[in-house]
């Protein structure tokens, strides 16, 4: 991949995209087995944006559907991992 895709890329995630970190701890642990989780997310309503996500760096790819008819549906490609 050349620097200037990576560029483009990067700009997509950082106007578009999601990056977080969350908690994570089973229902029936205590505190001290908690862990966290990594996920960066770019959803959009064209599908090639994400899709190009998606043949780059993996992950998971879908489309997300909502039942109001105001809103329309949204390409998702996400990556998550534990840290």
């Amino acid at each position: 991949m050349q620097d200037t895709e990576l560029a483009y890329m990067a700009g997509i995630l950082d106007g578009e995209g999601c990056i977080s970190i969350t908690k994570i701890r089973a229902s029936n642990t205590n505190l001290h087995n908690l862990s966290y989780g990594l996920q960066v997310r770019v959803g959009m309503v064209d599908k090639s944006i994400p899709l190009l996500f998606y043949y780059a760096f993996g992950g998971s790819f879908r489309q997300r559907k909502y039942s109001h008819k105001e809103y329309k549906n949204q390409w998702l490609w996400g990556v998550s991992g534990k840290l």
